[in-house]
């Protein structure tokens, strides 16, 4: 018998509290996000408790120990259903194929590749991020038809997340355009192809 496809989650179904100096209490407690009036469903509020989260931890160390001690005990095996095994899957052979894609750069490969005087985008992303390995194809695309305008590198944040750090990169996917070793501009988030061609095209009239 084959063994359940499982992944892991935090369980937040209890009033556990995370308390920082500088941010008072947040409460991850679906309950208590709906009686505060904002008519939540679960998905909502585990949106609005993220961003919570997300604003203390980003910026206070304590909270971000507390939070990783906490969670390391509140992680439970959740079955996975059949639907989101081939979503799973899907997203697993788009990932291999976005990888594949165009050259993957390094920490050591990096300051080199960006040197060129020919403008080079490169595609800060991740494996697990979907609007990543939805634009992959796009970017592909996009190069095939300008190819004689721009190259295109990959960069893997989790691989090479001191040179995230370096560009100052928050959230993926980040195409950021370089020549001559510096940065001529950047495009944050996924688009449909005819806005990101717009905004591509934007970016390499100014290199």
């Amino acid at each position: 018998m084959n063994k359940p496809r499982t992944r892991q989650a935090i369980n937040l179904s209890g009033a556990t509290e995370f308390t920082d100096e500088g941010s008072g209490t947040v409460r991850a407690y679906f309950s208590l996000l709906d009686v505060q009036g904002r008519g939540a469903s679960h998905e909502e509020a585990f949106r609005a408790l993220i961003e919570q989260l997300e604003s203390i931890l980003s910026s206070d160390e304590n909270a971000r120990e507390e939070f990783g001690k906490w969670a390391e005990n509140n992680i439970v095996e959740q079955e996975l259903s059949p639907a989101e095994i081939a979503e799973e899957e899907e997203m697993e052979a788009l990932a291999a194929q976005a990888g594949n894609d165009f050259r993957a750069l390094t920490t050591e490969t990096f300051d080199g590749a960006i040197a060129s005087d020919h403008p080079l985008l490169v595609d800060f992303w991740a494996p697990w991020c979907k609007p990543c390995l939805m634009l992959a194809p796009v970017l592909a695309e996009l190069h095939a038809e300008m190819s004689s305008r721009f190259d295109v590198a990959k960069l893997n944040v989790d691989e090479n997340a001191a040179l995230s750090e370096r560009y100052g990169v928050q959230g993926i996917p980040c195409m950021i355009l370089f020549r001559n070793g510096a940065e001529v501009d950047r495009i944050v988030g996924f688009a449909p192809k005819d806005q990101f061609r717009a905004a591509l095209d934007e970016m390499l009239d100014k290199a």
